[in-house]
């Protein structure tokens, strides 16, 4: 029992991109809604992720 711990610094890195996805989403200039766009990625593959991680716990 316990973590994955090569899934900690992919989290991270998603947890950023959840940060990023939340403050350009009012923005009205292209570099910003580029950026918004890049980052929807994140919200889903942080949510599956957290879900393996309790999976494995929990199993």
């Amino acid at each position: 029992m316990g973590r994955f711990p090569q899934m900690d610094g992919l989290r991270a890195a998603v947890a950023m991109a959840v940060v990023m996805l939340h403050t350009t989403a009012g923005a009205a200039g292209w570099p910003e809604v580029c950026c918004n766009q890049l980052a929807r990625f994140s919200v889903p593959l942080f949510l599956m992720l957290s879900g393996l991680e309790y999976a494995k716990v929990y199993a």
